[in-house]
Protein backbone atom coordinates (compact mmCIF):
# COMPACT_ATOMS: atom_id res chain seq x y z
CA UNK A 1 0.00 0.00 0.00
CA UNK A 2 1.37 3.40 -0.92
CA UNK A 3 1.63 5.90 1.88
CA UNK A 4 -0.62 8.80 0.97
CA UNK A 5 1.09 12.17 1.26
CA UNK A 6 2.82 11.53 4.56
CA UNK A 7 4.78 14.33 6.20
CA UNK A 8 8.02 13.47 7.95
CA UNK A 9 8.76 15.57 11.04
CA UNK A 10 11.82 15.48 13.30
CA UNK A 11 11.40 15.91 17.04
CA UNK A 12 13.89 17.33 19.56
CA UNK A 13 15.94 14.13 19.61
CA UNK A 14 16.12 14.06 15.78
CA UNK A 15 13.83 11.02 15.61
CA UNK A 16 11.70 10.86 12.49
CA UNK A 17 7.95 10.95 13.02
CA UNK A 18 5.22 10.62 10.43
CA UNK A 19 2.32 13.06 10.43
CA UNK A 20 -1.01 12.31 8.75
CA UNK A 21 -1.84 15.19 6.39
CA UNK A 22 -5.57 14.54 6.64
CA UNK A 23 -6.06 14.75 10.42
CA UNK A 24 -2.69 15.64 11.95
CA UNK A 25 -2.06 12.51 14.04
CA UNK A 26 1.62 11.76 14.65
CA UNK A 27 3.17 8.27 14.46
CA UNK A 28 6.65 6.90 15.13
CA UNK A 29 6.46 3.93 12.73
CA UNK A 30 5.15 3.46 9.22
CA UNK A 31 3.22 0.39 10.39
CA UNK A 32 1.16 2.52 12.79
CA UNK A 33 0.59 5.10 10.05
CA UNK A 34 -0.64 2.58 7.47
CA UNK A 35 -2.92 0.98 10.06
CA UNK A 36 -4.35 4.42 10.86
CA UNK A 37 -4.90 5.20 7.16
CA UNK A 38 -6.72 1.93 6.55
CA UNK A 39 -8.98 2.28 9.57
CA UNK A 40 -9.70 6.00 9.50
CA UNK A 41 -9.46 7.35 5.99
CA UNK A 42 -9.39 4.69 3.27
CA UNK A 43 -12.01 2.22 4.35
CA UNK A 44 -15.52 3.52 4.10
CA UNK A 45 -17.17 0.16 4.69
CA UNK A 46 -19.68 -0.08 7.50
CA UNK A 47 -18.18 -1.16 10.80
CA UNK A 48 -21.03 -3.18 12.22
CA UNK A 49 -21.36 -6.80 11.14
CA UNK A 50 -24.93 -6.67 9.82
CA UNK A 51 -24.32 -3.75 7.45
CA UNK A 52 -21.00 -5.20 6.28
CA UNK A 53 -22.68 -8.52 5.42
CA UNK A 54 -25.36 -6.62 3.49
CA UNK A 55 -22.69 -4.76 1.53
CA UNK A 56 -20.75 -7.93 0.72
CA UNK A 57 -23.97 -9.58 -0.44
CA UNK A 58 -24.54 -6.65 -2.81
CA UNK A 59 -21.00 -7.01 -4.16
CA UNK A 60 -21.58 -10.71 -4.75
CA UNK A 61 -24.74 -9.94 -6.74
CA UNK A 62 -22.79 -7.39 -8.81
CA UNK A 63 -20.10 -9.97 -9.55
CA UNK A 64 -22.68 -12.53 -10.71
CA UNK A 65 -24.44 -9.97 -12.93
CA UNK A 66 -21.13 -8.98 -14.53
CA UNK A 67 -20.19 -12.59 -15.26
CA UNK A 68 -23.56 -13.22 -16.93
CA UNK A 69 -23.52 -9.88 -18.82
CA UNK A 70 -26.74 -8.67 -17.19
CA UNK A 71 -27.27 -4.91 -17.28
CA UNK A 72 -26.84 -3.19 -13.93
CA UNK A 73 -29.49 -0.93 -12.45
CA UNK A 74 -28.72 2.68 -11.53
CA UNK A 75 -28.16 2.07 -7.81
CA UNK A 76 -25.96 -0.94 -8.62
CA UNK A 77 -23.75 1.21 -10.85
CA UNK A 78 -23.31 3.71 -8.02
CA UNK A 79 -22.59 0.86 -5.59
CA UNK A 80 -19.98 -0.53 -7.99
CA UNK A 81 -18.32 2.87 -8.33
CA UNK A 82 -18.15 3.31 -4.54
CA UNK A 83 -16.58 -0.13 -4.14
CA UNK A 84 -13.95 0.67 -6.79
CA UNK A 85 -13.08 3.98 -5.14
CA UNK A 86 -12.62 2.30 -1.77
CA UNK A 87 -10.67 -0.68 -3.20
CA UNK A 88 -13.19 -3.21 -1.95
CA UNK A 89 -12.87 -6.49 -3.83
CA UNK A 90 -14.78 -9.69 -3.47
Amino acid sequence: MALIGRRIIKNRRNMEMISCPLCGHVFYSTKQYTKHLNKSHLRKVPKDKRRRKKMLKGLLILKIKKENNIELEKYEKIFELKSKLNNIKL
